[in-house]
């Protein structure tokens, strides 16, 4: 259980990091 947790936590960050890139791109691309 506790590796599980680790590896959300490790997981969580990079995927906000993904998605704000990925949206930042967007806009950039529709603007």
């Amino acid at each position: 259980m506790q590796s599980q947790a680790n590896w959300a936590a490790r997981l969580t960050p990079m995927l906000a990091e993904g998605v704000r890139l990925w949206w930042s791109l967007v806009l950039a691309w529709d603007g």
